[in-house]
């Protein structure tokens, strides 16, 4: 499945910021919290279109060619509106977990020559830590929503 973007959740389990990018699969967006029903209208609408586009001839009948082309329009939109659905379900649930939190903003601050103790100072971050997000020892998707929250806050005030 190719989003028109990738999104942040939040793993329930471990607590963790995770991303699910723009080229994805079921058990992805299973993994992203996407309810199943879903991913099974997805996938059953792909399905359907798939099978109406390999099985074109080039010996169709124009009358024959008609309904096919009305069933492949019908099934691409079905399609599409599944696909809908799930860029909304993730959208939302980006919104409602991570409102507060601007991903981008946290990058740049991270990239920033702000020192890594006046961070930790008006954050309360471990100055290491920080470091680790620097240079790359941690990953943005291993970062817990409280430190995601209190970085983008400061980002907010500071950039």
């Amino acid at each position: 499945m190719k989003l028109s973007r990738g999104y942040y959740y939040h793993h329930l389990k471990n607590g963790k910021v995770e991303y699910v990018g723009a080229d994805t699969n079921p058990s992805q967006l299973k993994r992203a919290h996407v309810p199943e029903k879903l991913i099974e209208e997805y996938d059953h609408s792909r399905s359907v279109l798939n099978m109406i586009t390999t099985n074109r001839s080039t010996e169709e009948t124009d009358s024959q060619r008609a309904v096919l082309d009305k069933q492949e329009a019908v099934a691409r939109e079905a399609s599409l509106k599944a696909q809908s659905a799930i860029e909304d379900f993730l959208g939302n649930q980006e919104m409602e977990q991570f409102g507060e939190i601007d991903v981008p903003a946290i990058k740049k601050l991270l990239d920033s020559k702000i020192p890594a103790n006046r961070i930790q100072k008006a954050t309360g971050i471990q100055r290491a830590n920080i470091g680790y997000y620097r240079n790359g020892t941690y990953s943005l998707s291993q970062m817990t929503l409280g430190i995601a929250c209190k970085l983008s806050n400061y980002a907010k005030k500071v950039l």
